[in-house]
């Protein structure tokens, strides 16, 4: 009842673009919604796939920020950060770190892409809708771990709340559902 009122302000409140991977995640995420499901090699020493570069120009202004939290988010980040919108055809884009990951983890920030894209939202406020639907998704694995525990409850509740969980909860990528995914997996064997 109280995760996704937090996770939701953690939405909103973390800088965009901030959180680790973030867009190289985003990439993914966009790859997936044009229906390409696996990476490619590009090149030598690189991966990605088809995707938006307009991820990119979204997360630029935000750059400044990170690993400086004593730094803010501007207006003249946030301005410059709707700017960007989904382009009309996809390019092929480095992401190596994120490139292998499966697609199944991604599917709530994929929806909410897609769903962006048709009701023509910009990459910057796609990203939050990405969050929301991450967070939501964790927070439905999460409960249901938890309920299907019973001598471990209160340590996978812990678990679940630790601020680095939170902060994975509340951001695009397949870390939020990879956790939850295990809290399950844990609280069936118990």
């Amino acid at each position: 009842v109280w995760a996704l009122p937090l996770l939701l302000t953690l939405v909103w409140l973390m800088p965009p673009w901030c959180n680790g991977d973030e867009p190289n995640h985003m990439l993914r995420v966009v790859e997936l919604a044009h229906g390409e499901l696996l990476g490619q090699r590009i090149g030598r020493n690189d991966a990605g796939g088809m995707s938006d570069a307009n991820v990119f120009v979204a997360a630029t202004p935000f750059e400044p920020l990170k690993f400086h939290p004593e730094r803010k988010v501007t207006l003249v980040m946030r301005t410059a950060g709707d700017q960007a919108h989904w382009g009309e055809s996809p390019s092929l884009v480095g992401f190596a770190n994120t490139a292998p990951y499966p697609p199944w983890l991604y599917l709530p920030a994929v929806a909410a892409v897609v769903i962006s894209q048709v009701l023509g939202i910009g990459v910057d406020r796609s990203l939050y809708l990405a969050r929301a639907t991450t967070a939501l998704a964790a927070v439905l694995v999460n409960a249901a771990a938890l309920a299907s525990a019973r001598r471990s409850r209160y340590a996978l509740a812990a678990l679940a709340m630790l601020p680095m969980t939170c902060s994975l909860d509340a951001a695009v990528g397949q870390d939020a559902l990879i956790i939850g995914l295990a809290l399950l997996a844990v609280g069936w064997i118990d």
